[in-house]
């Protein structure tokens, strides 16, 4: 089986849209990793073109944020802004839909989740040393995250306390080997952080036991007017373009 994982929407409909486009075929299910909504203009139409998968779904930190269960000051003025924007707009049958959302879903070849194994949707995974609980933690030896919008992997040979760690390019594929265990990142469809404006996401072959990301161009100065026309702070459509 062929698994699209996807992460980090953030109400970015037209990158979502390039993904879901550019997996079309290639993949049978998909798997959402979170912050279907929070930054972006579209976080109904997000959360619809999410809820018409039937996909596997974890909840992320700004769908907590739009649900009201967490402390805005913890956010930054921007992404405050955005989280108090985007619970206005939310229709109730998203917001229903959102709040069944688990925070962690598990089975017998994977586990995913937002954030890390010890912070579900809060905390994230920079470096081996913030990898080291998750690692620990894991009953398989392969688990999925989102939260850092950055595309990366930890690999840690069983037995071995430290793991190592890659950032992925467009292309990469990860072989998934015995012995070790992986945190895979597939980067963020709607905000990429890597310096890289693509959207990002990434295939999970379990009979090829392989992992493979890619990039995706996508209309994004139509997201940034979406943005300008709808009031969100002139900071967050900038980053599109830059990637940060």
């Amino acid at each position: 089986m062929r698994i699209g994982l996807l992460s980090d929407i953030h109400g970015n409909l037209e990158a979502l849209q390039a993904c879901l486009d550019k997996l079309a075929g290639l993949v049978d299910d998909y798997l959402c990793l979170g912050d279907i909504v929070g930054y972006g203009p579209d976080p109904n139409a997000c959360c619809e073109v999410i809820r018409s998968l039937r996909c596997r779904a974890v909840l992320g930190n700004h769908d907590e944020a739009a649900l009201g269960r967490i402390d805005l000051s913890w956010f930054n003025p921007w992404a405050a802004r955005a989280a108090e924007w985007t619970q206005e707009v939310l229709s109730f049958p998203n917001r229903q839909w959102l709040s069944s959302l688990p925070d962690i879903f598990e089975s017998a070849e994977f586990v995913a989740v937002h954030g890390s194994l010890l912070e579900h949707t809060t905390e994230y995974i920079t470096d081996p040393w913030s990898c080291r609980p998750t690692m620990d933690l894991m009953r398989t030896n392969l688990c999925f995250v989102g939260h850092t919008h950055i595309a990366e992997v930890y690999m840690q040979k069983v037995g071995h306390q430290l793991a190592g760690q890659m950032r992925l390019q467009k292309g990469t594929v990860l072989h998934i080997e015995d012995g070790y265990k992986y945190v895979f990142n597939p980067g963020s469809v709607g905000q990429p952080r890597d310096g890289i404006w693509l959207a990002s996401c990434a295939v999970w072959d379990t009979d090829a036991r392989t992992v493979t990301l890619h990039r995706v161009e996508y209309d994004l100065e139509a997201t940034q007017e979406k943005m300008r026309q709808v009031g969100l702070p002139e900071m967050l459509w900038r980053r599109l373009a830059l990637g940060r």
